[in-house]
């Protein structure tokens, strides 16, 4: 009888895999889109969806802070990493929407 050994979730956010450095190009490329994709189905552009709910990151989007969340996603992607080696899985059943960011059909 199979048995359940871990379960493991991690965000689906291309910020994962990226630096900090990165993070603020992808924030300029937000403050470029015309049609950011709200989970409500609606696509402002930025300065719509500024007008809308103000400037209330400002303070937390800064270099220090970005490199201090980057820094906290790595260590708690290598704590998944140490906790899936310690399970020993026999088989690995991975359910995403990874939609070609990472792996390909090779995988």
């Amino acid at each position: 009888m199979a048995r359940i050994v871990l379960g493991i979730a991690a965000s689906h956010t291309p910020l994962l895999a990226l630096s900090a450095q990165h993070w603020e190009q992808r924030a300029a490329a937000d403050l470029a889109n015309p049609q950011l994709n709200l989970s409500d189905g609606r696509r402002p552009t930025y300065d719509q969806l500024l007008a809308e709910v103000g400037p209330r990151y400002t303070e937390i989007v800064t270099p220090p802070v970005l490199q201090a969340k980057a820094a906290a996603c790595q260590a708690a992607l290598e704590r998944l990493a140490a906790d899936f080696a310690a399970a020993q899985p026999d088989l690995v059943i991975i359910v995403g929407d990874d939609q070609r960011e990472l792996y390909t059909g090779a995988n």
